[in-house]
């Protein structure tokens, strides 16, 4: 469980969950397929700078925020 918690685990974690709702929310019309697809290409873990994230979330509290 201590796993779960980890920045390597919860942060790829929630944008696949970020991608999942995408996905879903193009699926019922409540988002342009297009807007879908743009958020499809943004939610890669490897496309983040840990460190910048990291301090972000420290600062902040919360690692939401920095993502977005």
């Amino acid at each position: 469980m201590r796993e779960v918690g980890t920045d390597g685990t919860r942060n790829p974690m929630s944008l696949d969950f970020e991608a999942g709702l995408a996905r879903a929310q193009a699926t019922l019309g409540i988002i342009p397929q297009e807007a879908c697809d743009e958020i499809l290409k943004h939610v890669k873990f490897d496309q983040f700078d840990i460190e910048k994230l990291k301090t972000q979330t420290e600062r902040i509290g919360y690692p939401v925020l920095p993502v977005v």
